[in-house]
């Protein structure tokens, strides 16, 4: 196997799982509260590890607005919005 191959093979098995999680901020939240807490991160993204949600609450206050959310999809973090 070359480098190519195995940076290919390794390339497609970390963007298959993210494209599998792809969600709008509405689908993210499950409560319609308006911010996405870590039990429902968890539960729409359960292949996605609490790091990503902690890089992603960039005010540390332990949930995500839409903001975060979209600034974490454009910097890669989380998966982009379906659609």
């Amino acid at each position: 196997m070359t480098t190519k191959t195995t940076l290919t093979a390794t390339t497609v098995a970390l963007i298959l799982p993210m494209a599998a999680f792809a969600a709008d901020f509405d689908t993210l939240d499950g409560n319609g509260d308006g911010y996405v807490s870590m039990p429902e991160f968890q539960e729409a993204l359960p292949g996605l590890s609490a790091d990503a949600f902690l890089s992603a609450d960039t005010n540390a206050d332990g949930a995500l607005s839409p903001e975060e959310v979209s600034a974490a999809q454009s910097e890669g973090i989380l998966p982009p919005s379906e659609g």
